[in-house]
C-alpha cells in the first residue's frame, strides 16, 4: 500500500509523516520516504535550483520528473513487491500542482504563449507522468488543507528563509490546484489542517 501526504507549504504534512513514523516505524512492514527523493543526484540539483530566483522552471519540471522516476523504480516498486506499507511525504501530485502553477504564471506573461490558451497544464503533466502505465498511483492521499493565511504564519514562525512558492498569492494558487485534484481523484482525502496537529493525526 502507498500512502502519500500532500499540502501547501506550512500545512504540517511533514510533521504528520513523522508522527506516523514515530508510531509505526518499528514495524518491518512500514517504510517512510519523501520527494524529492534524496538518494539520487537530482535531489541536490533540485535544491540548488530552488535557491535561485531566476532558475528555469521548465528545467526544474524535468528534474522533478527524473527524480520521481528514480524514486518509483528504485524504491516504491521494490517496497510494494514486498507488500510493505509506504508512507511518502509528497509524491507526483506535488509536481503536478507546483510546476503547473509556476509555468502558468510565466505563460500568462508571454505575448505569444508556448501552449494553446485552452491547455490545462495540470492535466497535461498528469498525462505525461502516466505514459505507458509507468506511474504507481497512491492507494490513498491525505491532503492537509489549510488557508494561505495560516500557511504564511506557520512559515514565518518556523524559518527565516522564504522560497519562491511561499507568497500568499502563490500559496492560494497552489491551494486552488489541489482543490481541483481533490474533486477529480477519489483517492485523495481532504483533512482539515487548521486543527491542532494531534487532531489532524487522529483524523488521518
Amino acid at each position: 500500500m502507498l500512502v502519500t501526504f500532500e499540502g501547501i507549504d506550512g500545512s504540517g504534512k511533514s510533521t504528520l509523516k513523522n508522527k506516523f513514523e514515530d508510531e509505526y516505524g518499528s514495524s518491518e512492514k512500514t517504510v517512510f520516504t519523501s520527494e524529492p527523493y534524496d538518494k539520487v543526484e537530482t535531489n541536490t540539483i533540485i535544491r540548488n535550483f530552488l535557491s535561485e530566483a531566476d532558475s528555469d522552471p521548465i528545467q526544474l519540471l524535468y528534474l522533478y520528473m527524473s527524480n520521481h522516476i528514480s524514486h518509483v523504480e528504485s524504491f516504491i516498486r521494490p517496497q510494494l513487491k514486498k507488500d510493505n506499507i509506504i508512507f511518502c511525504d509528497r509524491y507526483y501530485d506535488s509536481m503536478l500542482v507546483y510546476q503547473s502553477t509556476e509555468l502558468d504564471s510565466i505563460l500568462d506573461k508571454n505575448s505569444e504563449p508556448l501552449l494553446n490558451e485552452d491547455t490545462d497544464l495540470l492535466h497535461f503533466f498528469d498525462e505525461l507522468q502516466n505514459i505507458g502505465g509507468f506511474q504507481v498511483e497512491p492507494d490513498v492521499t491525505l491532503y492537509i488543507d489549510i488557508s494561505s493565511e495560516t500557511a504564511i504564519e506557520r512559515i514565518k514562525d518556523s524559518r527565516e528563509d522564504i522560497d519562491r512558492f511561499e507568497t500568499k498569492n502563490q500559496l492560494q494558487e497552489l491551494s486552488t490546484k489541489y482543490d481541483q485534484l481533490c474533486d477529480e481523484k477519489e483517492r485523495i482525502v481532504r483533512v482539515d489542517g487548521e486543527q491542532d496537529i494531534e487532531e489532524v493525526y487522529a483524523e488521518c
